[in-house]
């Protein structure tokens, strides 16, 4: 049986490398906002074009409607290189949340990110306009730190691995 599946994961490498680290529908405010402080690059946008660049990677045109954080160019290029990264459709608004790549010419959002269509991340955009005006003063460090140390205690709750926590927790003390 084993030696089946062995075989049928080396058959199927992408299927059995699939990303299985999409955040959860029920995000706290302060993971959005500490997301937020994290991410260069926050925007609404409307994947417009896809092009396939090779067999395994695909390039998307998004024009940026609404930006909360960063200058995106318009139009923004994304590469989708891996079962990770978002593959956008054309005609759906999505809210991205991206750190820009390749000498900042194209973003590469990964689905382990808050990237989602804008239908389904309406509550996302309601704690980012709320907190809009003070994306400066949330992202200072006593804030930031507090927040990250919520976040900690959240995560223990859903029984995550405490000690890998701890440790995370006393690199993050050292660089504060």
């Amino acid at each position: 049986m084993w030696r089946a599946l062995l075989g049928f994961a080396v058959l199927l490498p992408g299927w059995s490398l699939a990303c299985t680290c999409a955040p959860g529908a029920n995000l706290s405010d302060d993971l959005v906002i500490e997301t937020l402080c994290e991410t260069e690059l926050v925007f609404v946008g409307r994947a417009v074009q896809v092009l396939e660049v090779r067999p395994t990677i695909t390039e998307h045109k998004i024009i940026p409607q609404r930006i909360f954080k960063g200058a995106p160019a318009n139009p923004t290029f994304a590469l989708a290189q891996s079962t990770c990264d978002w593959h956008f459709r054309p005609g759906v608004d999505y809210l991205i949340f991206a750190n820009p790549e390749y000498d900042l010419e194209y973003l590469s959002p990964s689905i382990c990110g808050l990237t989602t269509p804008v239908v389904v991340g309406e509550r996302i955009i309601r704690v980012l306009t709320s907190s809009f005006e003070e994306v400066d003063d949330l992202c200072e460090d006593p804030a930031s730190s507090q927040r990250r140390a919520r976040l900690r205690l959240e995560r223990v709750s859903r029984g995550e691995d405490f000690d890998e926590l701890v440790d995370e927790t006393r690199r993050q003390l050292t660089e504060d």
